[in-house]
Parts: C-alpha cells; sequence; structure tokens
C-alpha cells in the first residue's frame, strides 16, 4: 500500500510542483535556495491531496461494507421473527422457514447474496448470524481483497400468544346515548376495534383466542348449562318435556371466589336455587328481567380464533336488564381458567396461569354500578374478590366504565379502579369515540406485549 501510494503523492507533486517552481536551480551561487519554502507548501499541499484521496477511498470501501452487513442484518432480522412467529411448528421447520426469508431478503443485494445463514433452533428462540466478504475497491492496492461483516440475532421466545375475554354490559341503560349514538352501537365498533387488534385477518394460528362474555341480570351458559349446574337437561312437568333454563347466578361457598371446576361444593347457581320446576321452561331461553320477556341474553363464547363467529354475536347484542357484574366477572375468569377445560373441550386447553410465553387477560366493560346480586353479598363486593384473586392468577384485569350516569360515578369507578390490575389498566371514555379509543389502546397494549423481542 505504501509504495503505491507513494508513487501516486509523487507524480502529483510532480505535476504540480511546475507551476509552483518558476525557477531552476542554477547551483550554489543561487543564493535563495536555502530559504525558499514554496516547494515544501506544494509538497504539503500534494501529500495533504494524496491522503484525502486515499481516505475517500477507503471511505467508499467501508461504506459498501456497511451497506451490505445492514442487508444482512435487516434479513438475520426477518428471518429470526419469521421463525419465532410461525405456528405450531417443529425445530426444523422453523430452521427451513428463517434460511428461506433470510434467502429472499438478500437476493437483490449481489454482494450479500453468497451470504449462507445459521440458524439455531432452541427452545421457541430463534437465533440467526451470517458473514459475507464485501470486495474492495481501493484497498486492493494494499493487497486487501475483501472485508468481512457479520451480523447475528437472536428473538427471544414464539411472541406471546393471548387469551383475552371480553365481558360486556348489555343492560337495558346501554340504549342511552352519548353524543347522539346509543351506548350499544358504540360498544359494537369498540368491540370491533379490539378484535381487528388482537386477531387481524392475517394473524398467526394460535397466535390469540377470544372468548366474549356478555352479561345483564345474568349470565347464559348456553349448551355448558347442564355441566355447570349439576341439574338435569330436561325434566317431564305436566306431561311435557321442559329444558333446563341456560341462565346461571353466582358460585356461593367455599369456592365462590375461584375458578374451581364445577363439582360438589362448587357448582354454578341456576336462575332458581335448587331442582326447581322453576329452572325449566318449554325453550329453555335464559330471558332478562326487563319487561321485555322476548329479549334473550346472548350466551357465552370459549376461546375462539373465529373472529367472525365473535363479531356476529357481538352484532346481536341488544340492550335490556339489570347489571349483575360479578357474573361477567366470574365467567370471564372461568372462560380463560385452565381448570375448565373438563368444561370446554377445546382442541388446544386455556394455558397454565403464569407461563412466559401467555398473556392472559380480562377486559370488563360496565356502564354504570352494579346492582344486581342473588346472594347475601353485594354484586360489588363479589367483584372485587373476583378481580383480587384473578390478579393473583397472573391475569391482567382491564375495566372500562363506558357512559357512567353522575349518580354512579362515585361507586361505579371505585369498582373499576380497584378491580383492575393498576395504573394504565382502567378507562372511563364518556362517548363512543372515547370508548373505541380506549379498547384500541387496551388492544395495542396486548398485542406490543405480546411481541417476540430481539436481544441484539
Amino acid at each position: 500500500m505504501t509504495n503505491s501510494i507513494r508513487l501516486f503523492a509523487w507524480k502529483s507533486i510532480e505535476s504540480v510542483g511546475q507551476g509552483l517552481w518558476p525557477r531552476r536551480y542554477d547551483g550554489p551561487n543561487q543564493s535563495s535556495f536555502g530559504t525558499d519554502t514554496r516547494g515544501n507548501i506544494a509538497m504539503m499541499f500534494c501529500f495533504s491531496v494524496g491522503v484525502f484521496v486515499v481516505g475517500a477511498g477507503l471511505a467508499i470501501d467501508y461504506g459498501q461494507a456497511a451497506k451490505v452487513r445492514a442487508t444482512l442484518q435487516d434479513a438475520a432480522d426477518a428471518a429470526a421473527l419469521a421463525a419465532s412467529v410461525a405456528g405450531d411448528l417443529t425445530d426444523g421447520q422453523r430452521k427451513n422457514i428463517a434460511f428461506t426469508k433470510f434467502m429472499a431478503n438478500i437476493a437483490d443485494s449481489p454482494l450479500a447474496a453468497a451470504a449462507q445463514p445459521v440458524v439455531t433452533i432452541e427452545h421457541g428462540a430463534a437465533k440467526v448470524g451470517a458473514t459475507a466478504a464485501v470486495p474492495t475497491a481501493f484497498m486492493r492496492i494494499a493487497n486487501i481483497n475483501s472485508i468481512a461483516v457479520g451480523v447475528e440475532n437472536h428473538v427471544v421466545g414464539t411472541g406471546k400468544r393471548i387469551e383475552l375475554a371480553l365481558v360486556t354490559d348489555i343492560t337495558g341503560s346501554m340504549a342511552d346515548t352519548r353524543n347522539g349514538m346509543p351506548k350499544i352501537d358504540g360498544l359494537k365498533l369498540a368491540a370491533a376495534d379490539l378484535l381487528d387488534i388482537v386477531l387481524p385477518n392475517n394473524a398467526v394460528p394460535g397466535a390469540a383466542r377470544v372468548a366474549l362474555v356478555p352479561f345483564a341480570n345474568y349470565v347464559n351458559a348456553g349448551s355448558y348449562a347442564t355441566q355447570v349446574t349439576n341439574l338435569a337437561p330436561t325434566r317431564n312437568i305436566a306431561g311435557v318435556t321442559n329444558y333446563l333454563i341456560s341462565c346461571v347466578t353466582e358460585r356461593t361457598g367455599t369456592e365462590a371466589y375461584t375458578d374451581a371446576l364445577p363439582g360438589p361444593s362448587a357448582w354454578i347457581g341456576a336462575s332458581v336455587n335448587g331442582n326447581s320446576p322453576n329452572n325449566y321452561s318449554l325453550d329453555g331461553q335464559c330471558l332478562r328481567n326487563s319487561g321485555n320477556g322476548s329479549s334473550e341474553l346472548p350466551g357465552i363464547i370459549p376461546l375462539s380464533e373465529d373472529k367472525t363467529a365473535l363479531l356476529n354475536e357481538i352484532n346481536s347484542f341488544t340492550p335490556a336488564g339489570s347489571t349483575a357484574g360479578h357474573l361477567g366477572t366470574a365467567w370471564g375468569w372461568y372462560l380463560i381458567s385452565p381448570a375448565w377445560q373438563a368444561i370446554w373441550g377445546l382442541a388446544t386447553p386455556p394455558v397454565a396461569y403464569h407461563d412466559p410465553e401467555v398473556i392472559k387477560a380480562v377486559v370488563i366493560m360496565t356502564d354504570g354500578e352494579y346492582n344486581t346480586q342473588y346472594s347475601s353479598t353485594s354484586s360489588t363486593d363479589q367483584a372485587l374478590a373476583l378481580c383480587g384473586a384473578m390478579k393473583a392468577s397472573g391475569i391482567e384485569v382491564f375495566t372500562v366504565g363506558f357512559g357512567i350516569d353522575p349518580s354512579e360515578a362515585t361507586v361505579a369507578e371505585d369498582t373499576l379502579t380497584r378491580c383492575a390490575s393498576g395504573t394504565g389498566h382502567y378507562f372511563f371514555p364518556y362517548d363512543s369515540a372515547a370508548l373505541r379509543q380506549a379498547f384500541n389502546q387496551i388492544g395495542n397494549q396486548l398485542t406490543t406485549w405480546g411481541q417476540p423481542r430481539f436481544t441484539n
């Protein structure tokens, strides 16, 4: 490198010096020769030019290497992320996904295209590394023909999965308007927003599941009513087959504030205590006590990835009934409880509590004070006890007080604030636009927590 640069530099000095030295040296009598410094300036200038040119060349080579490194880093990021979030696959399948993704991302870069990724999959984490030799242009004069660049990326986990129960108040007061829109319509829009965030159309299978609990003065257990109450599905009354009413109330006794599987001393309350004929009707429908006898309460939906089914149920909501908020709270817990798998019979059971790869959350929306219960303990006190037990199990509890009437605000807001997991988990939107904003914030928070994390 030195000889090459020196030859280049001296040629530059010779060429420029002819214009800076008009006088020729004629021998020892040229008295000004020893004190003439103009030639020194020329040499310094030309040497500086040479250094500048060499530096610029080095910068070009290193800049090219940095560009290739950035391409490799982007490819490694994409490959590690793709391998981490790819469904329920074997480590070998994840490795193939990472390799394919990496090669696709460097295909348009001729200088990076020769790189071969090294992919490691272990315990759901993906590590992707790669090196490349970037040919030089200017550094070749020093026999440095390439610059080695390397990258490595490590994605922790496959991205946290989400198990979410959406608990929605559809009582009579949800017919009230806020800023010109019935609250029930605002709920439908906000719930759709939340589902779009948690269950996007391009969602990775298994990444998130949502359960639904509409409540009023009851919860409608639907086809699960027999299993949870231990009452017969039918009863012959005056020679006519009657069906068990699917409305359920609170559980009492030692398991009142737990998620214990229904069973002896842990059965869920029916619409009427005991095996009374009043627990049965010709159709078994769960009707709300709103004065609108034809108004059936929509039923629960266990954890599901079927956004269409969830939206169809939500869009069927009509407002009626009073507010048994503790029932909605309890069933939000039951629907994501691993202890209840024997009831739900899901192909993929609810995950155990405190699993580092899963976010369990309950979102409870109500528009007023809890005012209906079937035991001697108030709905509010029961709800707070249930919320405390859920939080102790590692469940993130979000609460939303929607358009609460000022006459109920003190008690309702205190209940929801205490029920929530903490600051950033409770919201008090007044109108539909603010409700949508709250639901969007909750959805974004959940999915942000659920993202895979790069460690380098």
